[in-house]
């Protein structure tokens, strides 16, 4: 009982946005939906990160300048839906998602405004990562179209968190994903040399996916470098460089909070909130 009393404390400290007097580094978690915003906030807070949550209103924006990296969700098991298609294609066709779900207009909002915090981090060069829809939003930014529909990639029960199809993943050798797959999510731990899977195995489940070359006639938002594929070519992770080449946002179709494979989750938030050191 005393272990599940100081998670809610904690949570509940994280979740009203207040950050103890630390030398953490400060994360702010902006959420597609608020499924699995206490997942990622444990997550942010083993790795050696500070989690703020930032919700769409006047404090948030004020909030977002005190941040010193973001995390940009995935849309979460119960809330899956589409990207507007006005954000990735100059020519969209109906949004067949939207037409009588979105009722209020309160996701179609909130996509307008992760996509905002989006543009706003890349001016601004605070570090991102993103995961799920907040990764396709930082690959759309940079240029990149989007497939409506691909099969084989659905969980096969929507409403298991745990579901998700296991996919191998083909890494570029040398690339951040690479080294984040070194990165061992505690401190004081060693990656013992041989004991990786050279195609490592996720669970994730979507029906979209990116689709380069990027738009043409867009203008140049940065480049966009694919890391990651599966075995039916489908990217699954990348960064979104800068006109030097360095990579700012970093993005990963999969969900890490939940990815057994360290290197591929704990791992993934370890490695970049040690990054904002250097």
């Amino acid at each position: 009982m005393r272990n599940e009393a100081g998670k809610g404390r904690r949570l509940s400290k994280v979740l009203t946005g207040v950050s103890a007097a630390n030398t953490r580094p400060q994360i702010g978690i902006v959420p597609a939906t608020f499924d699995l915003i206490d997942d990622y906030a444990v997550a942010v807070e083993h790795a050696g990160g500070e989690p703020v949550v930032i919700r769409r209103n006047k404090s948030g924006h004020r909030q977002l300048l005190e941040m010193d990296a973001l995390l940009i969700t995935s849309v979460g098991v119960l809330s899956g839906y589409d990207l507007p298609e006005r954000f990735w294609t100059d020519a969209p066709e109906d949004d067949y998602w939207w037409e009588g779900n979105d009722p209020e207009g309160y996701r179609f909002e909130q996509c307008e405004w992760l996509w905002d915090v989006v543009r706003w981090a890349w001016k601004r060069k605070v570090p991102t990562l993103g995961a799920g829809l907040g990764a396709q939003l930082i690959a759309i930014e940079a240029g990149a179209s989007m497939e409506r529909h691909v099969a084989g990639h659905e969980r096969e029960h929507p409403y298991m968190p745990e579901g998700g199809v296991s996919q191998r993943l083909r890494i570029e050798p040398g690339s951040w994903l690479d080294a984040v797959r070194l990165t061992p999510p505690d401190p004081g731990e060693m990656v013992a040399p041989g004991s990786l899977d050279s195609d490592p195995e996720i669970k994730c489940s979507h029906h979209q996916a990116i689709k380069l070359p990027s738009r043409p006639g867009r203008p140049n938002k940065g480049t966009l470098q694919v890391v990651a594929w599966t075995e039916d070519d489908m990217p699954h992770a990348w960064a979104r460089c800068d006109g030097q080449g360095v990579p700012r946002q970093f993005g990963t179709l999969w969900e890490p909070q939940h990815e057994e494979d360290a290197g591929l989750g704990a791992g993934l938030f370890t490695w970049f909130i040690r990054q904002l050191g250097r």
